[in-house]
């Protein structure tokens, strides 16, 4: 048997299946190749699968390994913005004091000016 005959037995008898399912189902014909798509879809899987090897193996565990360090990495940002934090709240504290210090050594400065005047005033309106 030839080839190009080979291939013409094969359409024929794929064109007999689909009239011979469209007359029983009395279903329209892309409905038919539908239902037979998916028919050959399920009758034909693929298993993916390795076999295990060296190779995957290290994949694996390299996989899992940066699942590892993504996760402490987490850990690691959240602890970070918990110490910013505290260190952002000590810096507004000692912002406050140095204000506060600040504040009191103008305030003696001015003091001080204010004495030295009024001492220079007295020792004025005396002589």
């Amino acid at each position: 048997m030839s080839k190009g005959t080979a291939v013409s037995v094969l359409l024929f008898c794929i064109i007999a299946i689909l009239i011979y399912l469209q007359v029983s189902l009395r279903a329209s014909p892309t409905a038919v190749v539908r239902y037979l798509a998916s028919q050959a879809q399920s009758a034909i899987g693929m298993n993916a699968s390795v076999p295990a090897n060296p190779i995957n193996t290290l994949a694996k565990q390299l996989n899992e390994r940066k699942e590892g360090i993504l996760e402490k990495e987490k850990e690691l940002d959240q602890r970070e913005e918990i110490i910013q934090g505290q260190i952002r709240k000590e810096q507004e504290k000692t912002l406050v004091y140095l204000l506060a210090t600040g504040g009191v050594l103008l305030f003696l400065i001015v003091l001080n000016f204010y004495f030295d005047y009024r001492r220079r005033r007295r020792i004025n309106v005396g002589t």
